[in-house]
């Protein structure tokens, strides 16, 4: 079962979270596994980009936030600066649903960052089966069909956008924003004037493309990226990354003592992964001796080299990153293809 589901902990070790600046003096702050966060980063360096691949960078996003969509709902979670406490988007998760008797896990939206930290919601629905406490949830196919955008203001305002009752079928992975226009496959539409189609005097889009909102050039995908990475976002000058991490072919020893819960629902994710989420009730059980063995697939999810997040990826396909600072439309520069900006 998931790591995360379980919140193994070592009975010596004490465990935090970084769910916001507060949290960490709160008792919620004693969730993350260190040993968990530890196993990810030294995992997560062998596909460190950099010639070192030793992570840096990470202390100025610090007061960065990860915003993710899940069960119908965006939410955002601070991110401390620190490169051994990445962002457990399933502790998070599991936190914000854990009392939810029965969460739509079926609605879910490809994120991007709009000016002023405004968040884009491109929605879209997976299958829903339950089974009793039991959710079987595949995880995102390459192609979505798209039902709705809406638009999450900073102030939490939500603004529907627009809404298509047929779908319109695209690869998520050609989902973009630049400058007022939203690209989705060979389809775009102005965010100001939705009933119109959107187009940028200054560039020639190219499906999958990424844009920085404040700069017009498109980034394709690195062609020395392994191919378990993936560019999924620029943030002034900063490539966002999704890695995919395997299941352990070995079965690790934890410690001596374990705690996990003992009544739990499941998800089920279409490639046979079971991830053991949300306890019927807040039950414990200890075991002494034994071994855990780790099963699910993660996506873990890089700002330049810096690991600012991870979590199953049947839950977590894709993440914005909002800068402590927002972007306006004011910032918006153009730049030439052999601008020193593209190799930032």
């Amino acid at each position: 079962m998931c790591v995360e589901a379980y919140r193994v902990c070592q009975a010596s070790l004490t465990c935090a979270s970084v769910s916001g600046p507060s949290a960490l003096k709160s008792p919620s702050a004693m969730r993350l596994k260190p040993f968990l966060a530890a196993l990810l980063y030294v995992l997560f360096a062998a596909h460190a980009s950099n010639a070192s691949g030793v992570f840096d960078g990470c202390p100025r996003f610090r007061d960065h936030y990860v915003a993710v969509y899940v069960a119908g709902r965006v939410h955002k979670f601070w991110f401390s600066g620190n490169a051994s406490q990445p962002i457990n988007l399933f502790e998070e998760f599991f936190d914000l649903y854990k009392s939810s008797p029965r969460p739509e896990f079926h609605k879910r939206a490809h994120l991007l960052l709009g000016y002023d930290n405004d968040i884009l919601a491109v929605r879209f629905e997976v299958p829903d089966v339950w089974d009793k406490n039991v959710a079987y949830l595949p995880a995102v196919p390459e192609n979505v069909s798209i039902i709705q955008i809406d638009l999450h203001e900073e102030s939490g305002i939500n603004i529907p956008l627009k809404t298509y009752k047929e779908g319109v079928v695209v690869p998520h992975d050609t989902i973009t924003f630049f400058n007022d226009v939203l690209y989705f496959g060979n389809k775009s539409i102005s965010t100001l004037d939705p009933s119109e189609p959107g187009y940028n005097d200054h560039l020639e889009h190219v499906p999958g493309r990424v844009y920085d909102i404040t700069h017009d050039f498109g980034f394709e995908q690195p062609v020395w990226l392994d191919p378990k990475e993936k560019l999924i976002g620029v943030l002034e000058g900063n490539r966002i990354y999704r890695i995919e991490m395997k299941p352990r072919d070995k079965i690790r020893k934890i410690g001596n003592t374990y705690t996990h819960y003992r009544e739990h629902a499941r998800i089920k994710s279409n490639d046979g992964v079971t991830t053991d989420v949300f306890p019927k009730k807040m039950s414990f059980d200890n075991i002494r001796g034994g071994y855990y063995e780790e099963y699910c697939s993660y996506y873990a999810f890089k700002i330049n080299s810096c690991l600012i997040a991870f979590g199953p990826k049947h839950l977590f396909h894709h993440i914005v990153v909002v800068p402590d600072v927002a972007a306006w439309r004011t910032d918006v520069r153009y730049v030439e293809a052999d601008s020193l900006y593209m190799w930032k």
